[in-house]
């Protein structure tokens, strides 16, 4: 099938008459099933904290303290195919015809992707689709070994022990710290991999020393000059050690795709480095520097849905891997001022601009299974965020107009395909308010007044190819308006 590529944001298949006139018929396919899963999870989390310090206003204050935690988990998560109803079609042995999309209840589209589309989309009624459920799901019997595969419980616990110092030298003062956590989880889950379906017991201990410093002189009492070395670290999140495992359906040559989680990932663990300036100006009034060097090793790449894959026969298995090094290095700004500053205006002075601004550099070393090692970004790290906004206030009225903007992304990454990119997004919103009484504000707001798109996902950094997510790469969602009326009682 051939593709019109020469919109990006909008593919459009080339097809013959005959092909349009047989996919624009919504009389075909009937429905092919109905399903429903069952997911729950439940947390009793207990924490116990304390902590007491001494204080020497002149030179020296001094805390230390401790905390301890105990978190119980149990869950079930059950994949709506494992209830699912097939009605009956010429692949499937049901025993009522299901309806087609014309038969269907709901409304067809007519202005999508910029044009009307060779396949009309239709809109389902959701009342219909939970009448299905409530009279065909239950017919199917799910086995007891079924939803055991959907169990999952753990416990995890936290002990950690901190001090920290606060010593004044004139207009210097230097504060060192030390942290000590000790987390550990357990955990007992269904499994399901080359040595057969069964529950398994996992567990692992995560220990780590943080020592930190930060610094701030104030030579007087509008300029802050500001210095910090951290050390920090991240056990990964629950779900990702421990969890029910996820069998995708079975694909046209009998691949079959096993989702599990990765009791083994390590910690992410980082070095932070930081220095600022800040001035300020008055009351609302500031402008402030900043730039920053981390240096993170173990970082955990749960949103690359290929790159922790292992194939056995026809079966593979996706797992989250911890990448390699990584490094993000950058500058931030921001400020605030009225014109009130440079104007001496009852009208001009109620006016104003402020905004910031994040430019950074990532590098990320990624090690993906027989493929070796990859050198790119860090994932969901944007090389640019920024926002913009300009307002006033004064006489029981305020308003603002602002634009925010956030650059390119790595999303996903990938092995032998391109890694899915985010392009840049931005959007300019509009506010006012008006303060009829004292007691009655009326207000207006306009979101995204440029008509932007609010997501776009590529095969690739390039705009050329549209994200293969199922879920759509390119998502237009319009400008939203809004009206409020708030009383103060």
């Amino acid at each position: 099938m051939n593709v019109d590529l020469s919109n990006p944001k909008s593919p459009r298949p080339i097809l013959s008459n005959g092909a349009i006139a047989y996919v624009s018929s919504l009389d075909r396919p009937t429905q092919l099933y109905v399903q429903r899963g069952y997911d729950y999870l439940s947390e009793t989390k207990k924490t116990l904290k304390g902590s007491i310090g001494w204080n020497n206003d002149s030179f020296l204050s001094v805390e230390v303290g401790g905390l301890y935690e105990d978190a119980d988990r149990s869950g079930r998560s059950l994949a709506p195919d494992q209830t699912r109803y097939r009605f009956l079609t010429p692949l499937q042995n049901g025993t009522v015809q299901g309806p087609s999309i014309n038969q269907y209840l709901g409304y067809v589209l007519k202005d999508f992707l910029d044009y009307y589309p060779a396949r009309p989309i239709k809109v389902l009624s959701r009342a219909q689709l939970d009448a299905q459920v409530r009279d065909y799901v239950p017919l199917i019997v799910v086995s007891q070994a079924t939803l055991n595969q959907g169990l999952s419980s753990g416990n995890e616990t936290r002990k950690a022990l901190y001090g920290t110092a606060t010593i004044t030298l004139g207009n210097l003062e230097v504060m060192p710290g030390i942290r000590y956590e000790d987390n550990g989880f357990r955990a007992r889950y269904y499994l399901n991999d080359v040595n057969g379906a069964r529950f398994v017991n996992a567990g692992r201990d995560y220990d780590h020393v943080d020592p930190s410093l930060l610094a701030a002189w104030k030579p007087n009492g509008s300029l802050t000059v500001r210095g910090a070395v951290r050390s920090s670290y991240a056990r990964p999140a629950f779900d990702l050690l421990a969890g029910p495992t996820r069998i995708g359906e079975p694909a046209s040559d009998g691949t079959v795709t096993i989702t599990q989680p990765n009791p083994n990932l390590k910690p992410v663990q980082a070095w932070s480095y930081d220095a600022g300036v800040d001035y300020q100006m008055g009351v609302g009034r500031y402008v402030q520097l900043a730039a920053y060097y981390k240096d993170l090793t173990n970082f955990i790449v749960s949103t690359a849905s290929r790159s922790g894959s292992e194939t056995v026969g026809k079966i593979t298995y996706i797992r989250p891997v911890n990448g390699g090094g990584g490094t993000a290095k950058g500058v931030e700004a921001s400020g605030r001022f009225t014109v009130g500053d440079m104007v001496d205006s009852s009208f001009l002075g109620n006016f104003g601009v402020g905004g910031n601004i994040t430019y950074q550099k990532t590098e990320a070393n990624y090690v993906i299974p027989g493929s070796g090692t990859r050198t790119s970004t860090l994932p969901q790290a944007p090389d640019l965020i920024y926002n913009a906004e300009v307002f006033y206030a004064g006489g029981g009225f305020r308003t603002n107009l602002w634009y925010n903007y956030t650059g390119k992304f790595l999303a996903a990454v990938q092995d032998s395909q391109p890694d899915i990119y985010v392009q840049p997004v931005g959007e300019l919103n509009f506010g006012a308010a008006y303060e009829v009484t004292d007691n009655l504000e009326i207000g207006v707001s306009a979101r995204n007044l440029l008509d932007q798109h609010t997501y776009w996902a590529t095969v690739g950094k390039t705009e050329k190819y549209i994200s293969n997510d199922r879920n759509g790469g390119y998502l237009k969602t319009g400008r939203v308006f809004q009206f409020s009326l708030t009383m103060k009682m």
